[in-house]
């Protein structure tokens, strides 16, 4: 009789299961305050790795032909017939842009030194901090210190210069908006990048630079709470394809030599971010500069860029301005 019991209790148990009622596991609707802030979160992080990205695509600057010795700038290049200046350089670049109704100011301040050099080519170690600053058109601002370190290497053959280099690091970024600050909030970071490029002297000092290259930057920034809002990890997986070219028009001023650089591209976006707010179809881009350089000493810098042309969702218009030092 016991056992009967028990199994009627147990059968009129699973039953009740069977027929109580699903509850539905429901996920919290965001609120309007959380998709705002997600949103100015992914357009700052895009913002910055689409200017990172090309601030790591210079190329060389004044390319003279075939080279005795390849020196760094800003992990770059810049070409000398006189001989191998290094090992150190140093270099500090600004910039400006616009992306969305957001304004972003990017400095970059690069470091480096060659760990081995011969006819035609160098290997070495850089280190590059990156100061950014974006505010926002909802009113919410980013002000983000990072710094990359790794490796860089360049060679020639023939007249083909390759420009490679890999770098890691992390961010850290305070974020506010709503009257509410984050602070602290880290990220982490890689960047991938090799560049081609050859020289075409053309008359009376004229050169046009064809070049072309692939560069990848993967961002992950940690979830964060800005005041009672949570706000979901992100991750900006984003990269370029690039191929255009470049020319460089003599001028002098003074005892500097300096040229006058008009350039235009044509670029793919491509990976797991492209189609947001950085983009995955072709698109164009055209750059109009001035340089002046001593080439044992020093060169400064100064363009205008409009990144987007062909494009109806993504547009990016700035200033650049660079200093390089190489001792």
């Amino acid at each position: 009789m016991r056992i009967f019991k028990y199994l009627t209790l147990v059968a009129g148990i699973t039953l009740l299961g069977f027929a109580a009622p699903a509850v539905a596991q429901t996920v919290p609707a965001k609120s309007d305050e959380q998709i705002s802030q997600e949103k100015s979160t992914r357009i700052f992080l895009d913002s910055r790795v689409s200017t990172i990205l090309f601030s790591q695509t210079d190329r060389l600057s004044r390319p003279l032909g075939l080279l005795d010795d390849i020196e760094t700038t800003q992990g770059t290049g810049v070409a000398e017939l006189e001989g191998y200046n290094g090992p150190a350089w140093f270099s500090l670049s600004g910039r400006r842009s616009s992306l969305g109704g957001d304004d972003l100011d990017l400095g970059i301040v690069t470091i480096g030194g060659d760990i081995v050099s011969g006819p035609n080519g160098i290997f070495g170690i850089m280190l590059q901090n990156d100061f950014a600053f974006q505010d926002g058109s909802d009113g919410g601002t980013f002000d983000a210190t990072g710094y990359m370190a790794g490796l860089y290497g360049i060679q020639q053959w023939a007249g083909l210069t390759v420009d490679a280099r890999l770098l890691a690091g992390e961010t850290s970024n305070d974020i506010a908006n709503f009257g509410a600050r984050a602070d602290d909030v880290k990220s982490q970071r890689w960047l991938a990048a090799i560049q081609l490029l050859t020289t075409q002297e053309l008359s009376d000092g004229l050169l046009l630079v064809p070049n072309g290259g692939v560069s990848w930057f993967e961002d992950r920034m940690d979830a964060y709470t800005l005041g009672i809002t949570p706000v979901e990890a992100e991750t900006i997986q984003y990269g370029q394809a690039n191929l255009g070219a470049k020319a460089y028009v003599p001028i002098t001023f003074g005892r500097a030599q300096g040229d006058i650089v008009i350039g235009g591209a044509g670029i793919l976006g491509f990976g797991a971010s492209a189609g947001e707010q950085v983009p995955d179809d072709l698109r164009g881009r055209v750059d109009l500069g001035i340089e002046f350089y001593n080439a044992d000493v020093w060169q400064v810098s100064a363009g205008l860029f409009v990144d987007g042309l062909g494009q109806d969702e993504y547009e990016a218009t700035g200033l650049d301005l660079g200093v390089t030092l190489w001792f």
